[in-house]
């Protein structure tokens, strides 16, 4: 049996700006690796593993990313949009974070920052991190180059929820089924299930 992982070229987003998507391409190319320009529904880069799972990368300057705390909409929208509190099956989101400077203006300090980083990977965001945005290429690389060794395919199984009533084994395996859709907890996919 052939166990090599595929990888899809890693698409960037053509809204991108700081470096430019065709820049970005270029230097993901120059690591070695197949990437192309498209628009992207959500995140700054994507690509795909063994057709199966999606990857997901907001990229954010430090700056950026505490910008981006609610009330701002634009954190909350990546989050919700790969499927908020629990995550889509078969999606692994990741928020690229550049830089290490936070803003001498701001009311944000290094401990707090770190704690809405938790607070994000609590909710099955990993957090990559580069100096910059020189050096973002590289990271981005690098997770691609991991998303794609067959030992780290264990890591990309979604866990679904235990449920918190007995049910038949048929019915069991369904409600967890539709449990994986955004938005159906035990109680609406039990009743979406015929018993």
């Amino acid at each position: 049996t052939d166990t090599r992982v595929i990888l899809s070229p890693i698409l960037v987003d053509n809204r991108e700006q700081d470096p430019p998507p065709a820049t970005r391409v270029m230097e993901l190319k120059s690591l070695g690796h197949s990437a192309k320009v498209e628009q992207l529904e959500v995140g700054d880069y994507s690509w795909m593993v063994d057709g199966e799972t999606k990857f997901i990368m907001e990229r954010k300057s430090v700056q950026d990313y505490i910008a981006s705390m609610p009330p701002d909409p634009r954190l909350s929208r990546f989050v919700q949009l790969t499927g908020g509190t629990s995550p889509l099956p078969n999606v692994v989101r990741a928020l690229l974070l550049e830089g290490d400077k936070i803003p001498r203006q701001s009311r944000w300090d290094t401990d707090s920052l770190d704690t809405t980083l938790v607070a994000l990977q609590a909710l099955g965001v990993i957090v990559v991190q580069s100096s910059n945005s020189a050096h973002s290429a590289k990271r981005i690389a690098q997770f691609y180059e991991w998303s794609g060794k067959e030992e780290h395919k264990l890591f990309l199984v979604p866990v679904l929820p235990q449920l918190r009533r007995n049910y038949s084994p048929g019915r069991y395996k369904a409600i967890r089924t539709v449990m994986a859709l955004e938005g159906f907890g035990e109680e609406r996919s039990g009743d979406s299930v015929k018993a």
